[in-house]
């Protein structure tokens, strides 16, 4: 099975970076099946100067420069399109993987659930599984309990980092990440729009270790600048829905309310 790894780094170098670290540490170098794609998106170019085929032992891998920082959308997408694979993985330059034989158990859970097409690994936060979650428009809630197998849920989300898609999502039922989206809402917008066609994903038996931690600012502009983006991000998002009005009059009111303080 052909699998092609998508690792996005900023201001990160390669030789520090804790998931392409993790990737040696299991293995995922060592099998000929697999393809690495670093992207780097940092404004430097050291990592340019880097034998990283020397230092992982492996010549499958591709390094990107683009210092103008890409949209993670355009990241993903032009990786796959130029990459056939059977499985695409995603993931960001902070994550570990908690399972050592991640590989033969990837391979196998893919054989053998073969109309699954999404695979979402567990993300915890304070001790609570972050993703996958539930979301109905802006809002999002966790689930109670949720167990490695197979699930149907029909307003299940997940963060992209970990996540193993299938190539026909992309060349079959032509679903893309949303390239007006440049930060905010990309990995909502693909389960939003995935889901109407497919509801079901499997909960992989692997933990990622992954930094959740966000940018907090006691900056009161800071904080109004982050929430107008997030406020576009949606109105994008459901620009063609019948749920648009819903979300145009949420972001009036978080607006008047912005506005007030």
């Amino acid at each position: 099975m052909k699998k092609v790894f998508i690792v996005v780094l900023y201001k990160q170098s390669i030789v520090a970076c804790k998931t392409l670290l993790a990737f040696k540490n299991i293995g995922l170098f060592a099998n000929p099946d697999n393809f690495f794609v670093i992207w780097d998106n940092s404004p430097g170019n050291e990592n340019e100067r880097f034998s990283y085929v020397d230092f992982f032992s492996c010549s499958k891998i591709e390094y990107v420069h683009t210092p103008k920082n890409m949209s993670l959308a355009k990241i993903y997408n032009q990786s796959v399109k130029k990459h056939f694979a059977d499985v695409y993985c995603l993931f960001d330059q902070d994550s570990s993987i908690s399972r050592k034989d991640y590989d033969q158990y990837l391979d196998s859970v893919i054989l053998n659930h073969s109309s699954v097409n999404v695979f979402i690994p567990q993300i915890f936060s304070n001790g609570r599984l972050f993703s996958p979650g539930k979301s109905f428009l802006s809002h999002g809630s966790h689930f109670s309990a949720l167990y490695p197998g197979c699930h149907k849920n029909s307003f299940y989300t997940a963060i992209t980092s970990g996540m193993v898609v299938r190539s026909r999502v992309f060349f079959e039922r032509n679903i893309w990440f949303n390239e007006s989206l440049t930060l905010y809402g990309i990995d909502f917008d693909f389960f939003r729009r995935y889901r109407r066609k497919d509801p079901y994903f499997f909960l992989l038996d692997v933990t990622l270790d992954h930094d959740l931690s966000t940018v907090t600012s006691s900056d009161y502009q800071d904080v109004k600048a982050r929430m107008e983006k997030q406020l576009e991000a949606y109105l994008i998002m459901f620009k063609h829905s019948i749920f648009y009005p819903l979300v145009w009059l949420h972001g009036k009111i978080v607006r008047m309310k912005l506005s007030k303080n």
